[in-house]
């Protein structure tokens, strides 16, 4: 008996991570299917055709996973592969990595039924429609660790097609009881054994003190009336470093004066519309609706707005450089790959572009 053939439609940019898919469905199936993953180097043997072993492949599924990325969404070769398969009777099921939503994408995918894939519950939906579609009763179940090890690579978190311009997700708190958050989250590191460093030093008369650590930075400034603290984090260890930064902000938490804010920081590139009446009809269409503060809010669920990082000069002189997408949501309901749609819009609809062309405005 033949083993039934599961299609894996994807963008070339994202084959590592597709690569790491395919080897978990292969363990989950104990290889009882067989997942056609074209850029393996293994479903394509070498000297063959690669054309034709793709239609091949297509010949014999009956099922194929369309996994869209913020990249894939840009191919015209993923419409064009859904598209041959879908006129072949066989079953097409976009799949939604890397923080794209599949409900922005256009027809026809948009009119196919499928699902996000952010975290490990929503994983299980692939091994449910392997089950249905071909008579199995696969687990359909993985732990959260594993899910979480598919989206890490050697070189660390893959956030897509705008990864090279996040330059940090991003904490800032104020602390005017002026109560020594420094001497306390030493204290906490020296207690729990963590690896860090301390530096210190002053800019323009006032005294700040850094502290780093695993794939997590955390700078203090000292005002004479108030402390404030900004906590930096790697995008690429995001995954492994928020929960320290969980404990972090535990031990802050009876001398914050609000709630920490959130933000992400870009790089790389700069804010070509800021005024709210040139922004919103370019995101409008997209589900981003205006409030009357100022503030964005997309598919009424994540609020936002627009900020641009503020450096001085060796005289003293401040500019405004690095965009900083600032977000309203409580620590406890925050899930970078649902926000992170919110700068894919920001750079499609070019109200963010790609290099400084803004930077020096004083």
């Amino acid at each position: 008996m033949e083993k039934p053939v599961v299609f894996l439609s994807h963008s070339s940019s994202d084959r590592l991570l597709l690569g790491r898919l395919k080897e978990a469905l292969v363990r989950l199936t104990n290889g009882v299917v067989d997942f056609f993953l074209s850029s393996d180097g293994q479903s394509i043997r070498l000297g063959t055709n690669w054309v034709y072993s793709i239609e091949e492949a297509l010949g014999a599924c009956e099922l194929m996973l369309i996994f869209i990325s913020p990249a894939a969404a840009k191919s015209h070769w993923i419409y064009f592969e859904s598209g041959y398969a879908y006129s072949k009777k066989i079953e097409v099921v976009p799949v939604g990595i890397l923080g794209q939503d599949i409900s922005m994408l256009k027809p026809p995918l948009s009119l196919l039924q499928g699902f996000n894939l952010r975290d490990a519950s929503s994983f299980g939906n692939i091994p449910t429609l392997i089950n249905t579609k071909y008579k199995y009763s696969f687990p359909t179940t993985i732990a959260e660790d594993e899910y979480r090890s598919l989206f890490l690579s050697a070189e660390g978190h893959l956030w897509g097609s705008r990864a090279e311009f996040l330059k940090s997700f991003a904490f800032h708190g104020l602390d005017t009881a002026k109560s020594g958050m420094t001497v306390t989250i030493e204290e906490y590191f020296a207690r729990n054994k963590v690896e860090y460093a301390v530096a210190e030093g002053a800019n323009y008369g006032r005294p700040w003190t850094r502290i780093d650590l695993n794939g997590i930075s955390i700078q203090f400034q000292h005002y004479d009336e108030s402390d404030s603290f900004d906590i930096d984090v790697d995008p690429y260890f995001w995954q492994k470093a928020f929960p320290q930064v969980r404990e972090i902000l535990d031990q802050f938490s009876s001398r914050l004066v609000d709630k920490p804010q959130f933000s992400i920081h870009l790089q790389g590139c700069s804010i070509a519309v800021r005024e709210a009446h040139r922004i919103l009809p370019r995101l409008k269409a997209q589900g981003v609706s205006l409030q009357k503060d100022g503030h964005f809010t997309y598919k009424s669920v994540t609020t936002f707005w627009l900020d641009r990082e503020k450096r001085y000069e060796e005289n003293g002189e401040s500019y405004e450089a690095d965009p900083i997408v600032n977000f309203v949501t409580a620590l406890e309901d925050l899930d970078i790959d649902s926000i992170l749609p919110v700068i894919e819009l920001l750079f499609d609809s070019r109200i963010v572009e790609e290099g400084y062309a803004h930077v020096f405005e004083y």
